[in-house]
């Protein structure tokens, strides 16, 4: 067996292998390493455990106490995107009784009695990560937010999160909830724009006996009331009516409420976060939202970046998905090399929310243990250059650069309708000879 051979076997091992020299660089590891940490073996090979190790595990590690020690370690711990795993470390010396490789094999944290009816024990979701520092964030730009949410859960002060419809906003404004002092009390939900209009008031302030026909006759506390000494999060703010601004505002003015027909305010201690995918700022500007209301809630914004534009965390979600929904269906599936990377170039317009979808469809839709392109939906197959859809990474570019990147794209997304430069030229709107020059140089 040569070299090649074994590093084949090796790459295709269900357990994950590992392997560091005697100063914590790591050598080799397979291909096990994408379910585990959602990142690809590049990520890994020829860098040290000390620029790794934040990114993609959690304390405590095995490695340092090998080498002080050296001796055997068994270990359990957590992924940064939330899968347990068993560690077997072991040391192996030169002549000299000196450490000169540590080779360890990891594991999904088996269930000993039921061990090939299930893929191990992970996250069940993001709203269960959140009590375990679970938030599964592997770009720096979630860190930074993952960072401020937890300056913020420090203060009572109001807040607006603003993001696309999909990234998570509820899951953050649940975690602020749960690192905060509120914690023991409720966390209360309501997403604005799924109640009638002529109902958000009652819901968020109540009613007293008889405050209008068809009420209940013993009344009803609003949510407000019920969050009272926790959290409440309004969802879609940007869909209540001008009344209801009116009777929020004077609640974040005074701590007050005063149900519907009632006549003696209540004071409530609550915590108001609000989410939005509108711009507030511009509604202000168009009289569709109250001002004032605006400058209380917006004490503090935050903004939640949409998926598209950290795509570092796109693997990691998408293996923590995976093994959520093989785990709820009892299955066992691996994806290929090709779908991870077309996973990470789709643009998810729904966010988090749609990648969790599109994973669970594939657990339950495909027959084979190995999720292959054609599995994909259409959208996500079809999608990248020469698809007709045009994604640029903006980041470090100058103006020339993103001229020319988006020229690239526009010129071989036609081409592939259009293969001719009469045809081009028809689809561009420009001359034959403009349409040849732009083939040549982009086409080849």
């Amino acid at each position: 067996m040569n070299k090649c051979d074994l590093i084949k076997i090796l790459d295709n091992m269900y357990d994950e292998f590992l392997v560091y020299d005697n100063n914590y660089n790591i050598l080799y590891i397979n291909k096990a390493c994408r379910r585990h940490y959602g990142g690809d073996q590049s990520d890994f090979i020829g860098k040290s455990f000390y620029d790794v190790m934040p990114k993609y595990w959690k304390e405590p590690a095995v490695l340092p106490s090998i080498y002080k020690e050296k001796q055997i370690y068994t270990s359990k711990s957590i992924t940064q995107i939330g899968v347990t795993i068993t560690t077997i470390a072991v040391p192996i010396f030169d002549k000299d009784g000196e450490i000169e490789f540590v080779v360890m094999n990891v594991r999904d944290d088996i269930n000993d009695n039921n061990l090939y009816n299930t893929t191990g024990q992970f996250v069940k979701n993001l709203d269960d990560a959140i009590n375990t520092e679970g938030i599964i964030c592997v770009s720096d730009k979630m860190k930074s937010v993952k960072e401020d949410i937890k300056r913020l859960s420090k203060v009572k002060a109001t807040c607006i999160l603003y993001g696309e419809t999909g990234v998570g906003k509820s899951m953050f404004a649940k975690y602020m909830h749960e690192k905060s002092d509120r914690r023991n009390n409720k966390f209360v939900a309501l997403n604005c724009a799924a109640i009638p209009e002529t109902l958000i008031e009652s819901e968020l302030f109540g009613y007293v006996k008889g405050a209008f026909t068809g009420a209940n006759n013993a009344g009803k506390e609003g949510l407000l009331k019920i969050a009272e000494g926790g959290t409440l999060f309004l969802d879609e703010i940007g869909e209540i009516s001008q009344g209801v601004q009116a009777k929020l505002l004077h609640f974040l003015q005074e701590g007050e409420i005063l149900p519907i027909g009632g006549t003696s305010p209540i004071k409530v201690d609550v915590k108001i976060i609000a989410a939005t995918n509108k711009n507030l700022s511009l509604m202000v500007k168009q009289n569709r939202f109250r001002q004032d209301l605006y400058f209380r809630l917006s004490v503090i914004e935050l903004t939640i970046p949409p998926l598209r534009g950290r795509k570092e965390d796109i693997s990691a979600l998408t293996f923590s998905f995976l093994n959520e929904f093989c785990e709820t269906y009892n299955v066992t599936h691996e994806l290929s090399n090709e779908v991870v990377e077309l996973l990470a170039q789709y643009s998810w317009p729904g966010n988090i929310r749609e990648l969790r979808h599109v994973i669970e469809r594939l657990v339950i839709m495909t027959s084979n243990i190995l999720i292959e392109e054609d599995d994909l939906p259409k959208e996500i197959y079809n999608f990248g250059p020469g698809s007709g859809e045009i994604s640029i990474d903006t980041e470090g570019l100058s103006h020339k650069e993103l001229m020319e990147n988006f020229e690239r794209q526009l010129v071989i997304s036609k081409y592939r309708d259009n293969p001719s430069s009469r045809k081009l030229a028809e689809a561009l709107k420009v001359n034959q000879s403009k349409a040849m020059r732009l083939i040549q140089k982009y086409v080849g």
